[in-house]
């Protein structure tokens, strides 16, 4: 059973694990005194509880000493042991009233000079952990958490779920992580407190999440851009044929230590098990291209998205889950719950059979001509065609995009590929020059579920 959680009286959001000796109040460190192994919330609790005790010990040496001295006087007239006793009460009182202000003064002098010596910060002014996962209140699909956050070695950071303290980190290298703390459905609250080594509390930082299975109504839509308000971006990379780019691909993201999304094919992973490794290796995100790279609409044949009649509720399964299962064997890792339709073929009824199965579409950033849709093309061989863009063309777009406009770049999604055709003029030769100019513009390059927000990891059935 969780240990029931204190907060102190005059700081309503810090931790008090102290308890007033005398008043019984709850203390947070910087409110409690501590003397004589006890602890006290005011000098007024301490000098009644010590004022308290020296009375009572003062009776009992004097009520000692009257029992000796009065013994003679038992059996002799009883006025005369009358006056006697009240005589010696009344030294008694006397002495225990001028013993008790003397004490009074002196504690008051002695407990003056060491709070002057030893004061502590206040807690509402010792800085609380920055917390930058998750990095805002708000609804999450998945029913497990990361929180991350950094504050200074040495702190002790708790974490309380609804009140309950789920766990505790000592910090070490001034971050810190609690991995897979679970979500109950409907309104989660998360607080978060730190305690320096010598006990002094920092402010809780609340975070409010309310966690529900994701909806086969949200999965059914395109995701093709994330939040304008986050200066994030997603490179993504489709494979389905070749391989003759990623070695290049993959040299680059690690120097630029930046984790992108690639969307493989079974036909891909079978061919090229090796490619599919160092991509996993290099802690990169896969999602879902299908099985075979299948026409799933009639888009090729009379520019309109109408589902093809051999693509069916079955096949869009099919071609989903054989694909994950390949990679499952291959990894030992599910892919993520995200998929990319083959030539970005797809309409409501393909979405819904897909987020059946568990999977929400991602697409790219599109716009009103070449310049404002972030598919680079560059798969385009033919110098000749209307739809080719040389490789400079292609990464100043890129690093361009957005700019004058209210949101910039934010949230883009960039699509290009793990397979060339072309002989010479490499678009993806150009990607540290994309990534660089992004950075340079403050955007930082995020896998696809770091741009949602959010991590598929159920399979809904319906």
């Amino acid at each position: 059973m969780a240990k029931k959680i204190y907060y102190c009286e005059k700081h309503p959001d810090t931790v008090a694990p102290y308890q007033c000796t005398v008043c019984k109040k709850r203390m947070c460190y910087n409110c409690t005194i501590f003397s004589f192994g006890k602890f006290y919330c005011s000098i007024r609790c301490l000098i009644t509880d010590l004022s308290a005790k020296t009375v009572s010990l003062i009776f009992q040496i004097f009520s000692t000493f009257w029992s000796v001295i009065t013994l003679p006087l038992r059996k002799k007239d009883g006025s005369l042991r009358h006056v006697f006793i009240e005589v010696i009460l009344l030294l008694l009182l006397s002495g225990s009233i001028f013993f008790i202000f003397n004490l009074n003064k002196r504690l008051n002098l002695l407990i003056d000079k060491k709070l002057k010596l030893t004061s502590t910060e206040d807690s509402v002014q010792i800085p609380a952990p920055e917390i930058f996962k998750p990095n805002k209140d708000g609804m999450v699909l998945t029913n497990t958490i990361t929180v991350q956050g950094k504050a200074e070695k040495g702190r002790i950071i708790s974490l309380l779920k609804n009140n309950d303290i789920v766990d505790v980190k000592l910090v070490k290298t001034g971050t810190f992580e609690f991995k897979n703390v679970k979500l109950l459905r409907g309104v989660n609250k998360l607080d978060i407190r730190a305690i320096s080594s010598d006990g002094k509390i920092s402010n809780l930082e609340t975070i409010t999440l309310t966690y529900a299975p994701p909806s086969v109504s949200y999965l059914a839509s395109d995701f093709n851009r994330g939040p304008l308000d986050k200066k994030a971006v997603a490179f993504t990379f489709d494979a389905g044929a070749e391989d003759n780019a990623a070695g290049d691909i993959l040299r680059t993201l690690q120097q630029y230590n930046i984790k992108a999304t690639f969307f493989l094919t079974g036909r891909f992973i079978k061919k090229y098990p090796k490619t599919v490794l160092k991509i996993v290796k290099s802690g990169h995100e896969v999602g879902n291209h299908t099985l075979t790279h299948p026409h799933l609409t009639t888009f090729a044949t009379n520019r309109r998205h109408d589902t093809l009649s051999e693509i069916t509720k079955k096949r869009i399964r099919l071609e989903l889950s054989v694909t994950d299962s390949l990679f499952f064997n291959l990894t030992g890792r599910h892919m993520a719950r995200i998929w990319r339709a083959p030539y970005g073929e797809f309409n409501h009824q393909i979405l819904l059979w897909a987020a059946q199965a568990g999977y929400r579409h991602v697409g790219w950033t599109r716009g009103r001509g070449w310049k404002y849709t972030l598919d680079t093309m560059d798969w385009v061989e033919d110098k000749n065609s209307a739809i080719y863009h040389t490789a400079n063309e292609i990464c100043e777009k890129v690093i361009n995009f957005g700019k004058g406009t209210k949101y910039g770049a934010s949230g883009i999604i960039i699509l290009m590929h793990l397979g060339t055709n072309r002989k010479d003029d490499f678009p993806h030769k150009e990607l540290g020059k994309m990534i660089k100019g992004l950075s340079d513009r403050g955007y930082t390059p995020v896998t696809i579920t770091q741009l949602m927000g959010q991590t598929y990891s159920s399979v809904i059935d319906q």
